[in-house]
């Protein structure tokens, strides 16, 4: 779990900086989480998909439920884009 407090600008749950949102993104905040992987590219907020301010589970599942079920996309109201 990460907790943080920023005013970047990026594409929320584009975790690894691809311009997309998209399955790596759910494997490389997995990795993040649980393996010891790299943290999300800078700004790390981009892994806060459920804009909870917490990295954590939670955010995993949130891009599976935009990605698979048609949920509401990541929104991140800390970042001004």
């Amino acid at each position: 779990m990460f907790l943080y407090s920023s005013k970047h600008t990026c594409r929320c749950g584009d975790v690894n900086d691809n311009s997309a949102v998209n399955l790596g993104d759910i494997v490389y905040l997995n990795e993040y989480l649980f393996r010891g992987g790299p943290p999300p590219v800078d700004p790390i907020e981009r892994g806060d998909a459920n804009n909870d301010r917490v990295i954590d589970m939670g955010d995993i599942i949130y891009l599976i439920n935009y990605l698979y079920y048609g949920e509401a996309s990541p929104k991140c109201c800390w970042i001004h884009e």
